[in-house]
Formats: C-alpha cells, sequence, structure tokens
C-alpha cells in the first residue's frame, strides 16, 4: 500500500468511527420515489423499523399510489398528528438536488437527520473497512474509499481521478481475447455490452446468454444480435436471449416498465399493480444446472438485484469460478455486502473495483480467481 493509499485509508476509517449517534427511538424514511425502490431489499435486509415514509409528492400519499410502501405520507401531516422528539432519526432516501433541499428542510425544522449512505456505512463500519482491505491494488483502494466517502457526504459526483473507461473490461484479464467464452449478461439491456463483448473478443465466442426482462429492450436487443451475427458470422445458437430477470429463487414477480417510448433499464418489483407487467425470474443455479458448458464470465447490471442474484448463483459461481462483473452502485448496502458475499462463496477470489462514471453510477466490482490475480496487480 502507497503512502497516498494508506492516508486514504486513514481518513476513511476515522470518518466510519466518527462520533455520530446512530440511537434512535422513532425511525423515518424520507423519500418514496425511485431511491427508495432501489434500497428497498437492503432496508429490509437491515431489518429497519420504520414509523412511515416522508414524501412531499401527494401522489405517493394515497391508498392507490403506495401499495408497496409502509405508510407514506407528508411531514406536515405526520408532525400535526405527533409532534417530533428527540428520540426521532430521519434517513433521507434521494438522491441529486432533492437530498439536500430535504437535509436543508430538517436542519430548519431541528429534526436529526442523517443521508442514509451514511448510515448504513457507519453502522457496518467494520464491513466496509473489510472490503478496502480485500481490494487487491491501490487503485482499487483509493476509489473505494473516496466512493464511501463522497456517497457519505450526500455528493452525486466523484473527484475525476477515480474515473476509469471501458466499463465491465477495466481490468486485463475481463478482456482477454478468446474464442471459447461462455459470457452471461444479466441486463443485457439493448444490446450495448453484448456488441462490446463481442468488439473485444475479436468475433470470437463459444455462447453468450443474455437476460432482459422488459419486453420493449428485449426486441431491440433481438435487433442488434441479429446484426452482430451477420457482421460477424455468429451461429444463430451462439447467442441466446432470454426475455426473464435473475433473482434468488425461480418466480413470478413484476416490472416496473418507463412509458417515454425510449428503451431503459427497468426496476424489477415484488407487488402487482395495474401499471405493472408480469415477468419471470430464474435463479442462477436452477438455469444453469443442467447445461454442460463451463461459464467463463458473468456481468450483472440489474437495479438492486444483484444481491439477489448472487444468493440464487452459489453453485454456480462455486462450480465455475466465473470473472465477475458486478455493479455495486444501487444501494450503499451493496457496496460491502456483494464482496464479502462472493469472498464467503470463492476465498481464493480476488477483488478490484473501477468507477465509470463522473456521478454515482456504475461503480463495478471485478472479482476473479486468485490464478488472475498478477494480471492486474501491477495494473493501475
Amino acid at each position: 500500500m502507497d503512502e497516498m493509499t494508506f492516508k486514504l485509508r486513514e481518513k476513511l476509517s476515522s470518518f466510519l468511527e466518527a462520533d455520530s449517534n446512530l440511537a434512535y427511538r422513532k425511525l423515518i424514511l424520507f423519500g418514496a420515489g425511485n431511491t427508495y425502490q432501489l434500497y428497498k431489499k437492503s432496508i429490509e435486509f437491515e431489518n429497519l423499523d420504520f414509523e412511515c415514509i416522508w414524501d412531499h409528492d401527494l401522489k405517493k400519499c394515497t391508498q392507490e399510489g403506495s401499495t408497496q410502501l409502509k405508510n407514506v405520507c407528508t411531514p406536515e401531516i405526520y408532525i400535526s398528528e405527533y409532534g417530533v422528539d428527540d428520540g426521532l432519526l430521519v434517513l433521507i432516501v434521494s438522491i441529486g438536488k432533492a437530498r439536500h433541499e430535504i437535509k436543508a428542510e430538517l436542519d430548519s425544522m431541528g429534526i436529526r437527520n442523517m443521508y442514509i449512505d451514511a448510515f448504513l456505512f457507519r453502522k457496518h463500519k467494520l464491513e466496509v473497512m473489510r472490503v478496502f482491505d480485500l481490494l487487491c491494488d491501490d487503485f482499487s483502494k483509493r476509489t473505494y474509499a473516496h466512493l464511501i466517502l463522497t456517497r457519505a457526504g450526500g455528493e452525486d459526483r466523484f473527484p475525476a481521478d477515480i474515473y476509469h473507461p471501458d466499463t465491465y473490461y477495466a481490468v486485463p484479464s475481463f478482456a482477454s481475447v478468446s474464442n471459447e467464452e461462455v459470457f452471461v449478461d444479466l441486463g443485457a439491456y439493448v444490446g450495448d455490452t453484448l456488441e462490446t463483448f463481442i468488439w473485444k473478443n475479436i468475433g470470437g465466442l463459444k455462447k453468450a446468454y443474455l437476460f432482459e426482462p422488459d419486453e420493449k429492450n428485449a426486441a431491440a436487443l433481438e435487433i442488434r444480435a441479429k446484426r452482430l451475427k451477420s457482421e460477424w458470422g455468429i451461429d444463430d445458437e451462439r447467442i441466446e436471449i432470454i426475455q426473464a430477470g435473475i433473482g434468488s429463487k425461480n418466480e413470478t414477480l413484476y416490472i416496473d416498465s418507463d412509458d417515454s417510448g425510449a428503451p431503459c433499464p427497468e426496476k424489477i418489483l415484488d407487488t402487482q399493480g395495474d401499471d405493472k407487467k408480469a415477468v419471470k425470474v430464474y435463479s442462477m443455479d436452477e438455469f444453469f444446472r443442467d447445461k454442460q458448458e463451463k461459464i467463463d464470465c458473468i456481468k450483472a447490471d440489474i437495479e438492486s438485484f444483484e444481491y439477489d442474484m448472487l444468493c440464487g448463483a452459489k453453485e454456480t459461481i462455486q462450480r465455475h469460478h466465473p470473472r465477475l462483473a458486478i455493479c455495486i452502485y444501487h444501494s450503499a448496502a451493496d457496496m460491502y455486502r456483494i464482496p464479502l458475499l462472493i469472498k464467503e462463496y470463492c476465498p481464493d477470489y480476488k477483488f478490484s473495483i473501477r468507477h465509470h462514471s463522473t456521478m454515482l453510477a456504475d461503480t463495478v466490482l471485478y472479482a476473479y480467481p486468485d490464478n488472475l490475480a498478477s494480471w492486474i496487480s501491477s495494473y493501475e
């Protein structure tokens, strides 16, 4: 560990150890929008017993609009009925400009508050520091520390020097060229990662399994796959598109589709609604149990379902020891839960982290067997 990285480790440790009262008698979440949906599984996993969710959007405070939310109301309605006491803690579950406006509002009201990322990181400070120490190169350690500190401070933009290009191919072993690769793309979207994979491998591909739950995205993916097959001379059976999601078990869930007319990533939800479509969800272990190919690489960008996916992929990962490129930015809890779960499955795995955006999105964990670590250790 170089001197700069060592000092950053001390800064991160000091932040996590700082005197910050996480105790509360009453807990309220502020924000019932998209960010809450991304954090919902983490909140359930933490078993946070919150009184209600505050939001200023009255549509979210109606019975019709809150079928999967718990007691949504405006702050004014809650305070008029219950008042505010010293035991109340409000966790801000929002991003962008809105989170700063919420914090300013709560501060002006004298209500104790904290960004949910800061709450989770400090609550799990031992896990956060363990992940830092597990990372096998100094660039990853510096990237991780900056991400934790910036997210905990409620910011959406990160230091420019942690940005890295080549999403999903930022470390050498993930950009290797082989004609025998079996590639699994979870959250294949419209085929952008597939096309990059084919270019990186100069058309070499044994098999690609592409999972995309949204009908509109899957249709665009089919068009792109057809073009790529034609351009690169790839046999039809070597690219398989599965219009389904991936989770911890085989089940039927519901998809929250965008109606803007443009393809976009979608969120899978556990609650049915008039504007939701049913979607099949597989576990990796069930889907691949009887297939003969050795899986070489798995990429996952599945809107906060990454941890669930891993829970249903233990057998697959331990049997094939694939390279893993897993997004860990959808929820603060993914920043420590996902690396530690993979380490539990495969103690010999090594880890690198790269951040592929100047904003909140596109933090990727690269996990790989120990025999590939020498490729990365000298690469920053």
